[in-house]
């Protein structure tokens, strides 16, 4: 059940990463063997989800178990998957390097640990070493090369030659088999974008063009509409088209109600609060149940220069309905009751929400206020500590 709310969470935006890790860690939790649920958690990038040692003792007891069994062939690997999670690398490597005569599988999970070390020319080595065997393997369905070729460019960051490869080769693949190619060629897309706007020069433009293409790509269609939008509300030179790119996938019909919410979520985060409520508003208009665009739309209600106390109230109200005590919709309500100096009320649902968004700079900003108010001046202070070193190690 775990497994499957979270794929789902993660289909509606990357941005519940995070939700949909604690989902998939609590179903491993429940059962080891689920291989699955380990890949898809392997998957959410560091950045986006701190996994601890303890989050994975029970799994990780359960598959030394396996490989000292060594009955099942994968143990190995799906080992060194949960060790690369909690931060123990060289021990996954290790791990790996044990059995590569005898699984070869593991390769690419072994490279990528390899970079993760720095060991940039080992990697390279064993990349170039699975390129080779992919031209040296006759038997290999075309349509396999294409996938398999695709997949070990985009894992080795040789991404404009995964994408050049992948645009000429992917008509060579049926679309009934298109599916796995389809998620590669979105991620070296986004691979790319991400680089164009991480550079020192305004590459905006370059992105929006990969956007393009990417809006065209399932399964990561999300994703690629939440770079526009965040484009679309900078100060970059590529803000005006990609305005208009969003307004042409409007006119188009096909993801209207994520492109209104993508955008003004995309503008509440860079506080253009009028803009974030006017396509919020649109967006529930259209999906009226969703409980991000409703938490968002409350933010956006009691943040902007005419704030409805009440109605915000009444939009994230059916959240805490649907996702009881979600510490997100916690922090949303008590940032209301904040603005309304209801103290008491807005310190009980932060009490809640802390446990499980303890770096939230927005929880603790919060805390520091309410337990001024209440006369806790000595918690105050440590709140306001914490907050202070958060914002200086760049939360």
């Amino acid at each position: 059940m775990y497994t499957d709310i979270a794929a789902t969470r993660l289909q509606e935006s990357p941005l519940n990463a995070s939700l949909a890790g604690r989902l998939l860690l609590q179903s491993i939790a429940l059962s080891p063997a689920n291989v699955g649920a380990i890949a898809q958690l392997s998957n959410i990038p560091a950045t986006q989800l701190t996994v601890s040692e303890d989050d994975l003792k029970g799994p990780l007891a359960y598959w030394d178990k396996q490989v000292q069994a060594e009955e099942n062939p994968a143990a190995r690997l799906v080992r060194a998957q949960l060790l690369k999670m909690c931060g123990r690398t060289a021990e996954a490597i290790q791990q790996l390097e044990t059995g590569l005569a005898d699984h070869p599988e593991s390769r690419p999970l072994l490279a990528k640990l390899y970079e993760q070390e720095n060991r940039t020319e080992e990697a390279d080595s064993l990349y170039d070493q699975m390129l080779q065997e992919l031209d040296e393997q006759p038997d290999q369905s075309p349509t396999q090369i294409v996938i398999v070729r695709s997949d070990l460019l985009a894992q080795a960051g040789r991404l404009d030659a995964a994408l050049a490869f992948i645009r000429e080769h992917r008509d060579e693949v049926p679309e009934t088999e298109r599916s796995q190619l389809n998620v590669i060629h979105a991620q070296v897309l986004d691979g790319l974008v991400a680089r164009h706007l991480a550079a020192d020069a305004d590459e905006s433009e370059a992105a929006l063009e990969l956007l393009k293409e990417s809006v065209s790509v399932a399964p990561q269609v999300q994703r690629a509409l939440i770079r526009i939008a965040s484009i679309s509300c900078s100060k970059l030179s590529a803000a005006a088209p990609a305005d208009s790119l969003l307004i042409r996938i409007l006119a188009e019909g096909s993801f209207n109600a994520s492109v209104y919410n993508v955008i003004g979520t995309e503008a509440l985060r860079v506080e253009q609060f009028q803009k974030a409520r006017r396509n919020l508003e649109t967006a529930r208009r259209l999906d009226p149940q969703n409980p991000m665009v409703l938490n968002n739309l409350a933010l956006a209600t009691v943040r902007g220069s005419s704030p409805d106390y009440d109605y915000a109230l009444s939009l994230v109200a059916p959240v805490l309905q649907q996702l009881q005590n979600h510490p997100d919709a916690l922090s949303t309500r008590a940032e209301i009751l904040v603005a309304m100096e209801r103290w008491e009320e807005a310190d009980r649902d932060l009490q809640l929400a802390l446990p499980e968004r303890p770096d939230s700079v927005n929880v603790r900003r919060l805390l520091v206020l309410v337990n001024e108010k209440l006369g806790n001046q000595a918690l105050a202070a440590r709140h306001r500590d914490i907050l202070s070193e958060m914002q200086n190690n760049g939360n």
